[in-house]
C-alpha cells in the first residue's frame, strides 16, 4: 500500500462559482453533463498528467477515485447549506465539504477530462 500524501493545487473560475450561486438546483443529468471552465479544466490536467504518467487506466481510475474519496471533508448539505444542494465540480473543489453525490460528479468530470473515458452516472 502506498502512503504518499500529495499536495494538489487546483484552480477555479470565482465568476464561475458566482453564476452557480444563482443556479437553481437542476436534474442530475445537468451536473453529470456540463461543462467547466477551462481553468479547472487545464489545473487538472496540469496536476495529474504527472501522477497518472505510466499508470494503467484502471490504477489511474484509482488514484482519481482515491483524490476524490479522501481529498474533501465530508458533510451532507443539510449541515453546510441548510438544504440539498447538488455541486458542480468546481463547486466541490471550491466549498469546504462535500458529500456522495458531489463527489461522484466530481470523479466523473476527472474521468471524462483526464482519461477520456466515458461514464455514466446512475441515480
Amino acid at each position: 500500500m502506498d502512503n504518499t500524501v500529495t499536495s494538489i493545487n487546483l484552480e477555479y473560475d470565482s465568476n464561475v462559482l458566482k453564476f452557480f450561486q444563482t443556479y437553481p438546483q437542476v436534474s442530475y443529468e445537468n451536473y453529470f453533463s456540463s461543462p467547466e471552465s477551462i481553468l479547472l479544466e487545464n489545473s487538472l490536467k496540469a496536476a495529474f498528467k504527472p501522477l497518472l504518467k505510466d499508470k494503467s487506466q484502471s490504477e489511474a481510475l484509482d488514484l482519481i477515485l482515491s483524490f476524490v474519496q479522501n481529498a474533501f471533508k465530508y458533510r451532507v448539505d443539510e449541515k453546510q447549506f441548510n438544504m440539498e444542494k447538488v455541486m458542480f465540480p468546481s463547486e466541490t473543489i471550491f466549498y469546504p465539504y462535500s458529500d456522495c453525490e458531489d463527489r461522484a460528479i466530481l470523479f466523473t468530470y476527472m474521468v471524462k477530462t483526464l482519461l477520456a473515458v466515458d461514464v455514466v452516472g446512475v441515480k
